[in-house]
């Protein structure tokens, strides 16, 4: 059993670069794009499991992106109980302006769960038994 379980109802893939410049009205040339798997709980386990802690994340995937977020968890061995969802995972974004050191961060909505998506998440969270929540 984990120790630390994680429940994240609206998990994202948070892609990242950097510009020079942010100015209106123009097309801005980004940097070499970064994709990690995002949200509350799903960053708070990915941190456990860099520091060695064993945890599971909990959360729903759908479509393409939620296909890309169980890779990119796989890829950083974060154990994860993945939920099928009906809408796709959703996306945020951000770009660092490297002249000024400014962060722009762009969080975008997700679809609601269905009532049994939101319920098959509760009972994995009922189900796992973790030393903490």
């Amino acid at each position: 059993m984990p120790q630390i379980v994680t429940l994240t109802p609206n998990p994202a893939i948070d892609l990242s670069t950097a510009i020079e410049r942010v100015v209106p009205s123009l097309k801005l040339r980004c940097a070499q794009p970064r994709r990690d798997p995002g949200g509350g709980g799903v960053n708070v386990a990915r941190v456990v499991k860099r520091f060695g802690g064993d945890t599971e994340a909990i959360l729903p995937v759908g479509g393409l992106t939620g296909e890309l977020l169980r890779r990119l968890l796989e890829k950083e061995d974060v154990s994860s109980c993945l939920i099928k969802a009906e809408a796709e995972t959703r996306e945020d974004f951000s770009v660092t302006e490297r002249g000024t050191g400014s962060q722009y961060r762009f969080v975008l909505p997700g679809e609601p769960l269905r009532e049994s998506e939101w319920r098959e998440c509760l009972e994995a969270l009922a189900a796992s038994k973790p030393d903490l929540l």
